[in-house]
């Protein structure tokens, strides 16, 4: 009789080639390297590379901004401590051009301190008889309360979450050329640039601003009002179409003032987007009588007119200036429904930014 032989098989792991070895190792090192704990993964490109901030710190009717009573007064100390630090030579200044920031120019001390001074030329009348009127040199040295506002080289970079980081490069303080005679304004003459270096120890002075940014410059603006039109097209679609969508179905959360706990409901973002009006309308039938009509349009990200920011602006001993966005919000132009021309704007839902 034959008897059955038992086999025991096991099977061979496959084995690996020195090719397959490789492209594994790049694969576990391309993933150790952006592990999220890693500092080496390529970073997205910013949002905004390069974006001009203007922050008036004057109650000028014609500018919106920082007013005295939201910071104004503290950013103004900050700028202040910067004008001391550049006077006891402990910062270097360069020659304010808005494309100076380019190609920086080092001002020399007594560049510097020429930039500082003003000197303009009035006629006054003569006390003396025959009280003719005679020219006189005034001579006028830079002042906080001179201060028309500071305008910010940031770059901005926006995670998927929306939270909002601001970069600042270089910074700008500008101040008021004002007719000694009538107190008329004449011009803004900006002062010097700071390069903004990377902040060193704690920061010795801080200004918590709220202020508007306008994005897209108005029919009849004044010509030095280019600040407003700073955000491209492409940027404004890119950020804004993607926010205010996320705004309405309710994936971020949104609050009614920057302090407030409690979100609003993506119903109530939608009612707040939503705008309509009533007008009368020829019927087409043969009556030809008057009919009232309900007009409706749904605002997007053509009508964000401006950016309300709160934000902490920080003031180091080295000179450097940071940016901490605490919140923000879209400010929408309301359109005319007939002739589409903005006549009015409002504030959404507050974003925090943490």
């Amino acid at each position: 009789m034959v008897s059955a032989l038992r086999i025991n098989y096991k099977p061979k792991p496959p084995t690996m080639n020195t090719k397959n070895l490789l492209q594994l190792g790049v694969i576990i090192l391309i993933l150790s390297a952006c592990s999220p704990t890693s500092k080496n993964c390529p970073e997205e490109p910013p949002l905004v590379p390069q974006f001009l901030a203007q922050i008036h710190l004057k109650d000028d009717a014609t500018a919106e901004g920082a007013r005295k009573d939201n910071g104004a007064e503290e950013l103004i100390q900050i700028i202040g401590l910067a004008v001391d630090d550049a006077f006891s030579g402990s910062l270097i200044t360069y020659d304010a051009t808005l494309e100076g920031y380019k190609n920086l120019v080092v001002l020399s001390p007594d560049e510097f301190e020429e930039k500082m001074i003003r000197v303009d030329t009035a006629y006054m009348e003569n006390p003396e008889p025959p009280y003719d009127l005679k020219m006189v040199n005034i001579r006028d040295t830079f002042k906080g309360r001179h201060l028309a506002s500071i305008r910010l080289f940031e770059s901005w970079r926006l995670s998927e979450s929306f939270i909002l980081e601001k970069t600042v490069s270089h910074y700008m303080p500008v101040r008021q050329n004002v007719d000694p005679l009538t107190g008329m304004l004449r011009s803004w003459n900006p002062l010097f640039i700071v390069n903004s270096v990377e902040p060193s120890g704690e920061p010795i002075s801080v200004a918590h601003i709220q202020y508007t940014q306008p994005v897209v410059k108005k029919d009849g603006d004044y010509p030095y009002q280019w600040y407003r039109e700073n955000l491209e097209t492409s940027i404004r679609e890119k950020f804004f179409d993607r926010l205010l969508s996320s705004m309405k179905s309710g994936a971020l959360t949104c609050y009614e003032n920057p302090e407030a706990l409690n979100p609003v409901s993506h119903e109530l973002i939608e009612s707040a987007l939503l705008i309509s009006d009533t007008m009368l309308n020829v019927n087409p039938d043969l009556s030809m009588d008057l009919q009232m009509e309900v007009m409706e349009m749904e605002l997007d990200w053509h009508d964000v007119n401006a950016i309300e920011f709160v934000q902490e602006v920080k003031y180091f001993e080295n000179g450097a200036i940071t940016i901490d966005v605490k919140s923000y919000r879209p400010i929408m132009g309301i359109p005319d429904l007939l002739t589409g021309d903005v006549t009015d704007l409002r504030g959404l839902f507050w974003i925090k930014n943490s």
